[in-house]
């Protein structure tokens, strides 16, 4: 390795290498090859989803420090929570009151709603996971959404154009267009940059038109 001839020899050196091509078997050679104990190398493939890092401490703590994956981008959404946790102690509230009309009238006090608030607090995150929390995974190729438990995937290929849109509920959607219609990406529910996203996505339909 001749960049080890810029570090001292008791140095460590990091290497992480990305491509889009798949990695070619006399680069995964060469990296599974490397003898040397104070050299980390680790490389990733866009296209095939392939990583690969040299048989040693070094390399092997690199790629899990790296995570060389799809990016993939979420964000904690206050209002779907707090919706998800009123839903939950307001069914609460409503048992008691029945609980409470039909004899037992200390079921209403300080303590019961205080229990009733933190188990709210745990039924509704599980119900703001499987019903409202949003990720979105992008690759070179395309893209998955996925809103709880449903999970939508699309290809670049299949849109012509990338607009940004602001819902009535002032949410910012990257609406992408196609032949059959129009889809869009709640981005400000993921915390992504509204023109960083609009740019890197607008690239990669352009390219993906283009072969």
């Amino acid at each position: 390795m001749s960049f080890k001839n810029k570090f001292g020899a008791d140095d460590w050196v990091f290497l992480g290498l990305v491509q889009n091509k798949p990695l070619e078997k006399e680069l995964k050679k060469t990296i599974e090859g490397v003898s040397d104990k104070n050299i980390g190398i680790t490389a990733f493939s866009l296209s095939s989803k392939e990583a690969i890092s040299s048989d040693n401490v070094l390399g092997k703590g690199l790629a899990k420090q790296l995570k060389l994956t799809e990016p993939k981008f979420e964000a904690f959404d206050l209002p779907n929570y707090l919706k998800s946790f009123t839903i939950v102690f307001g069914l609460g509230v409503l048992m008691l009151v029945v609980i409470s009309l039909s004899g037992l009238r200390q079921a209403i006090q300080p303590l019961t709603l205080l229990l009733l608030a933190l188990v709210s607090l745990v039924l509704g995150h599980r119900i703001y996971k499987t019903r409202y929390h949003t990720t979105l995974t992008l690759n070179v190729k395309g893209f998955q959404l996925r809103q709880g438990q449903k999970v939508t995937e699309g290809k670049w290929s299949d849109y012509t154009d990338v607009t940004i849109y602001v819902t009535s509920k002032q949410e910012t959607c990257l609406r992408l267009h196609s032949k059959g219609g129009i889809f869009d990406l709640p981005i400000s529910r993921v915390g992504i940059s509204r023109k960083e996203a609009y740019n890197a996505i607008k690239q990669l339909i352009k390219k993906e038109n283009k072969t």
